[in-house]
């Protein structure tokens, strides 16, 4: 938590200045109420000496001195043990920077703060502890808040079954995608973040300029597409890919996100219901709807001798697979037709 501490440019030297003049200074920022600034004694279990307005408004006191004699320990959440640990750093160091202190108010609530100390040696009080206290407990909140929000979002990403990615709206980056990826790509997450366009390059090249064309389509919120990915293995598979943007609070679109399912299995089902609606199941011959959509044309009508030739010819298709139902042997065959007939 301790970063080291750094003169700030155009920062007084505390070094060069005169006692006299650290003091006024320390009084100046000490009645101010924009940060909490106290004094305590290290050798007394950090015993408030002084403190302002704003550090006794902070831990829910009325009013300074009715903090002034409490020791520091009162305020660590984790006692003895949390305060040591503070003083250890700071007798080691001689100050403390953004040091994140976990503390609790008078009423025992939680608080956390940003402390800045620093040991002195004062020639009536003896070595004494000054610092000051920024209260950051919104920020630690906010921040454990979005940890939990990441957390579950992994927790979530991890556990469905289709491939989750996002990625920013300039699509230069892959920020996540989950390991459904690895199994239906068949290549790694890794790559993907060393080249967030290596998924592009996995779909097969009847699709590819297709998927390509439509991509500005993902910040607009209407994209979804179907295309085949050949996977390192050879084996082709079907994927359905949608996107939605992920906006700011300006409307502007800061990120995409999508969800890339593998369709194969549906697409399989698709062919066999078609071919079983088209098709004979147990003669696998065409069915007389198809024969009849697939010879109405004009050109395929004139090539076959006409309607009526067209109509014997689905006359004979019913006939034979009624006879290879029922097991009849007569051996009742389609024959080529000519203007001559059969």
């Amino acid at each position: 938590m301790r970063q080291e501490p750094a003169q700030p440019d155009g920062a007084p030297d505390e070094s060069t200045e005169s006692p006299a003049l650290q003091a006024r200074r320390y009084r100046r920022l000490f009645d101010q109420r924009l940060v909490g600034v106290y004094r305590s004694d290290p050798a007394r279990g950090g015993k408030i000496v002084a403190c302002n307005q704003a550090i006794a408004d902070m831990f829910g006191f009325d009013s300074p001195e009715q903090m002034v004699g409490v020791r520091a320990d009162a305020f660590y959440r984790g006692g003895t043990e949390d305060r040591e640990a503070a003083m250890d750093e700071l007798r080691e160091e001689g100050v403390l920077v953004e040091y994140e202190l976990a503390l609790r108010k008078r009423d025992g609530s939680p608080i956390w703060v940003v402390a800045h100390s620093r040991l002195v040696d004062d020639p009536e009080e003896g070595r004494v502890i000054e610092g000051i206290f920024i209260d950051v407990t919104e920020r630690v909140r906010a921040r454990r808040a979005l940890r939990e929000r990441e957390r579950r979002f992994r927790e979530l990403a991890e556990h469905i079954e289709e491939v989750f990615w996002l990625s920013t709206a300039e699509k230069d980056e892959m920020l996540y995608v989950n390991r459904v990826y690895e199994e239906v790509w068949g290549r790694s997450r890794d790559g993907l973040y060393e080249d967030p366009g290596a998924w592009l390059e996995a779909i097969h090249p009847e699709d590819r300029e297709r998927v390509e064309a439509a991509l500005p389509s993902q910040a607009e919120g209407t994209y979804e597409e179907e295309y085949r990915i050949v996977r390192p293995d050879g084996e082709v598979r079907w994927i359905r890919d949608r996107a939605f943007p992920i906006e700011n609070e300006d409307g502007q679109v800061r990120r995409i996100g999508g969800i890339a399912e593998d369709i194969t299995e549906r697409k399989r089902a698709e062919r066999e219901l078609e071919h079983r609606a088209l098709h004979d199941q147990l003669t696998g011959l065409p069915n007389r709807d198809l024969l009849r959509d697939r010879t109405r044309d004009e050109d395929t009508v004139s090539r076959m001798g006409g309607d009526e030739v067209v109509d014997e010819l689905i006359r004979r298709a019913d006939r034979a697979m009624y006879e290879a139902k029922e097991g009849g042997g007569g051996g009742y065959r389609l024959t080529r037709f000519s203007d001559d007939g059969p």
